[in-house]
């Protein structure tokens, strides 16, 4: 990663913070991973469709039950 995705991605992290804004480090960087990849690409689909799986994926394990034995 270049200093000014660096940068970027810094300046992402702390507006989340100074927002309040609760979302995942995680995510977060794969999402700026995403849209890095594919900010020069003429088919926008391609990026639309990374997004939508990588939120899908992740939406889908945080709404799992905690299996923590308790009954």
């Amino acid at each position: 990663m270049s200093n000014e995705n660096d940068l970027g991605l810094e300046t992402l992290l702390a507006v989340r913070v100074q927002l309040g804004v609760d979302i995942d480090d995680t995510l977060l960087k794969q999402c700026f991973a995403i849209q890095r990849k594919y900010q020069f690409s003429p088919d926008r689909i391609q990026s639309s469709q990374a997004m939508d799986k990588l939120v899908d994926a992740h939406v889908e394990k945080t709404a799992k039950p905690a299996t923590g034995g308790e009954a």
